[in-house]
């Protein structure tokens, strides 16, 4: 709804500096060509169980914590995702 509040039909979309889709290139093709790490699905669904299990409701303090940390366990550079298709 908030899309079409501001689009306005006909009207021409800003173009980039040009570097913003170089670099986005960029890291398609470092996913793309990587040889080594995780999948990237089973490295998501890791990323979505500890998001979950720690944002349960109520929310306490401990269970944020312990959550950020496994987040951040899960973390691994975009240059050891694999895409096998």
């Amino acid at each position: 709804m908030r899309a079409a509040e501001i689009v306005q039909a006909g009207r021409a979309c800003a173009r980039g500096e040009g570097h913003s889709e170089e670099r986005a290139r960029s890291r398609f093709d470092t996913i793309r060509h990587s040889k080594g790490g995780q999948q990237a699905g089973t490295r998501s669904a890791a990323n979505e169980e500890a998001m979950q299990s720690a944002s349960r409701v109520p929310v306490d303090c401990a269970r944020c914590q312990a959550g950020w940390i496994k987040l951040q366990e899960l973390r691994d550079p975009l240059e050891r995702v694999t895409v096998d298709d």
